[in-house]
């Protein structure tokens, strides 16, 4: 996924983040905190992401989301302990590394954010048409 953070006078800032979502469509990613887009986070929670297939061709029907909304590190053992394991599902092989006794011992310096949608275009040319998209506003 890219997100997209905001870096006060500088402008936006753009990363690549590996990713979950739950079935609320809230996103969670595990990032170091002394990375620019935790500590634009901290500053300013708006976000913006794009998640599509890289490996689309430019004359496949296009297939992707891209979000806005409002990122915030987690705290509390339950919901950290969530977040981790639903990352961990959806990326698999290093769960040995990225846990939760991993992160709350400091054995790896990464800390675990939710996304919480506000506005999230989903679109799908197999779907809605040329240039279709469903818009889903989260108040």
């Amino acid at each position: 996924m890219s997100l997209s953070t905001i870096a006060s006078k500088n402008g936006p800032d753009i990363c690549t983040v590996f990713y979950a979502v739950d079935k609320d469509l809230n996103l969670y990613f595990v990032s170091e905190p002394e990375s620019n887009h935790v500590k634009n986070i901290i500053k300013n929670q708006t976000v913006g992401c794009a998640i599509t297939d890289s490996n689309q061709s430019v004359s496949d029907k296009k297939i992707g989301v891209q979000l806005s909304g409002l990122a915030e590190k987690i705290t509390g053992v339950e919901a950290a302990s969530y977040a981790i394991d639903l990352w961990n599902a959806a990326n698999p092989g290093i769960s040995s590394i990225i846990n939760l006794g991993s992160i709350t011992r400091k054995v790896i310096d990464s800390e675990v954010f939710r996304i919480r949608p506000t506005k999230i275009k989903f679109f799908n040319e197999k779907l809605f048409g040329e240039e279709g998209a469903e818009i889903i506003e989260i108040n």
